[in-house]
């Protein structure tokens, strides 16, 4: 009675291992030019996955390209999946309003909830790696540049007064009084090179490469360490939502998919979606 007691206990041991969806983030990759080339569809795309009584349907998009067909994919998704709840990028409230997104949910019942950490948690996690808060506003504002504002702006006259514009309209930015020359001096200490468009507009200045490398800039670095929290948050909020829903949407920017595809198909048990959507 006694071995059969340490079976059956062993067994409840095991099935509540297999029911988890705790995330390995050991299994994240660094983002790379060639990593990026490995997307498995045309941006945006929809990835069905399909094992047991779970249905995950994980959205790639990408913000400066293709919204609109984004949106639309999104909506589409939605209304054949039907998911129980939706998991956003970009919000770190526990529950996010429909008027928040910009994509149309027919059902009422559906959660919508953030996919992000909030920003004093990645404050405090910068702050491990000697990133000051000031030093994060910054490379916030060069991030804005880079990957939204260089689709947007004509000419250096325009980038300087939007960026003018956010120096005193942004509240963050606001509590450290920065200034146009404070931004410009920053950036050639932590670059080395003057700010001029062509450096903001660069492809690679903000990409989130491995810290280690010898080549890794300062504000690659921001961008590693400020994705290594923000990630880990939204990883396991997709472990949560696993255990507790039978069908769930993630929208994640398809640059996040190729870095965490291996943390996702181990938290499934899988090597590969069950069918592509675009």
């Amino acid at each position: 009675m006694k071995n059969k007691f340490g079976f059956f206990l062993f067994f409840l041991l095991l099935t509540a291992c297999q029911n988890s969806y705790e995330p390995d983030h050991s299994l994240k990759q660094a983002w790379t030019n060639e990593l990026e080339n490995t997307q498995p569809s045309q941006i945006p795309y929809g990835l069905v996955y399909e094992t047991g009584s779970k249905k995950l349907i994980y959205v790639a998009v990408h913000s400066a390209f293709s919204p609109a067909k984004g949106r639309a994919l999104i909506e589409s998704l939605i209304k054949t999946q039907k998911p129980q709840i939706i998991l956003c990028q970009g919000h770190t409230e526990e529950r996010v309003s429909p008027t928040a997104v910009k994509f149309k949910i027919d059902n009422p019942h559906v959660i919508l909830t953030g996919a992000s950490a909030p920003r004093k948690k990645i404050i405090d996690h910068l702050a491990l790696y000697g990133v000051s808060e000031r030093d994060y506003e910054i490379y916030s504002l060069v991030t804005l540049i880079n990957q939204q504002w260089q689709f947007e702006i004509n000419s250096p006259k325009d980038l300087n007064a939007k960026i003018v514009h956010y120096l005193k309209t942004t509240p963050h930015a606001k509590r450290f009084h920065l200034t146009f020359e404070d931004v410009q001096t920053w950036f050639y200490e932590k670059t080395g090179h003057p700010m001029t468009i062509e450096a903001l507009f660069e492809g690679l200045l903000v990409a989130p490469q491995d810290p280690h490398l010898a080549s890794t800039t300062y504000l690659q670095k921001i961008s590693f360490y400020q994705d290594e929290i923000d990630d880990a948050v939204a990883m396991s909020a997709l472990g949560k939502a696993l255990e507790n829903y039978d069908t769930v949407m993630i929208i994640r920017a398809s640059s996040k998919y190729v870095t965490e595809r291996a943390i996702l198909h181990k938290m499934l048990g899988v090597s590969e979606p069950t069918k592509i959507v675009n």
